[in-house]
């Protein structure tokens, strides 16, 4: 008989080798969930069903997988390249801007340079109205009973004239100048076209008041001169064409202080509107000349240039 002792022994290292055994094999199933975990981080869009099948490959699947993969990821890189610079270009194309200014604060000569510098379109809603009275198209004579009566064009007018010139444009730049001028209007513009930026033109009313009084105006072209600032070349007569230059009777200096009033009260609005949409951006001076280089620097950056 053996001795109990080795009986003993041999007891124990059986019941450690089963232990092994049964460590080695819970490793394996855990090395197996953890590798089947790790080769189907794709598939977890799948059914359980066939996450497991797809699992159940041999290396070489799993090889094929991971290289499958690899293209996947750079075919994702690539189209999110393309995306990211599709997105640029679109921003580029996309640039829709509002101008806001006093009577007389040269919002029309910045707007000029603006078109110039950045070949921005540029839509006067006061053009485009004058246009369609003169033409004597439907929009026009609807405009006109409203003009001859005292009465504001209605804001659906309005906005319905400027939606088809923006449509023209075929996704160019614009500047809209004269619209909007209510924040009903401002509203429905930003539904249907998300503005990029808001120039507000912020001259002082004195300055505004002191150079509307020296202005004079060629009407059958619309050429402004100021006397001291932007001369004609002879006193009183139009460079162009030689005809003699007014005085518009809303220059003088009592009705211009109303008008800035008035522009003020009905502004503000829309100010407080686009300053909550974080789109507005402020440029104070006494001339376009010293407000004109921020205004080309902050238009450049929106367009990269």
């Amino acid at each position: 008989m053996r001795p109990s002792y080795i009986i003993n022994n041999w007891e124990m290292i059986k019941n450690m080798t089963l232990n092994i055994r049964a460590i080695g094999i819970v490793a394996s199933l855990v090395i197996a969930w953890c590798l089947k975990h790790y080769w189907c981080t794709d598939c977890i869009s799948l059914d359980r069903d066939s996450i497991f099948q797809s699992c159940q490959s041999d290396g070489k699947q799993a090889d094929l997988g991971r290289q499958q993969e690899d293209q996947d990821t750079g075919s994702t890189t690539k189209t999110a390249m393309v995306g990211v610079s599709y997105s640029r270009m679109a921003a580029q194309a996309a640039f829709r801007a509002v101008i806001l200014g006093a009577p007389g604060s040269g919002k029309g000569t910045i707007s000029a340079r603006i078109v110039k510098q950045f070949d921005v379109k540029h839509i006067s809603s006061g053009d485009k109205l004058r246009y369609h009275i003169a033409n004597q198209t439907d929009l026009g004579k609807k405009v006109k009973k409203y003009l001859d009566s005292g009465m504001l064009v209605p804001d659906e007018t309005m906005i319905a004239l400027i939606s088809e010139e923006i449509k023209t444009l075929e996704g160019r730049n614009w500047l809209l100048d004269g619209f909007p001028r209510t924040r009903a209007q401002a509203e429905a513009l930003q539904k249907i076209y998300p503005l990029s930026l808001v120039i507000n033109v912020d001259v002082p009313d004195s300055v505004i008041v002191e150079r509307l009084k020296n202005r004079w105006v060629h009407l059958p072209s619309g050429r402004v001169y100021n006397i001291g600032f932007n001369d004609p070349k002879v006193p009183g007569r139009d460079d162009v064409t030689g005809e003699l230059l007014v005085q518009r009777p809303d220059d003088q200096p009592e009705v211009v202080q109303e008008r800035l009033h008035v522009y003020a009260t009905k502004t503000k609005p829309l100010i407080d509107y686009y300053k909550q949409l974080n789109v507005l951006k402020s440029f104070a001076g006494n001339t376009t000349d010293s407000m004109w280089p921020a205004i080309k620097e902050t238009i450049g950056q929106y367009l990269g240039r």
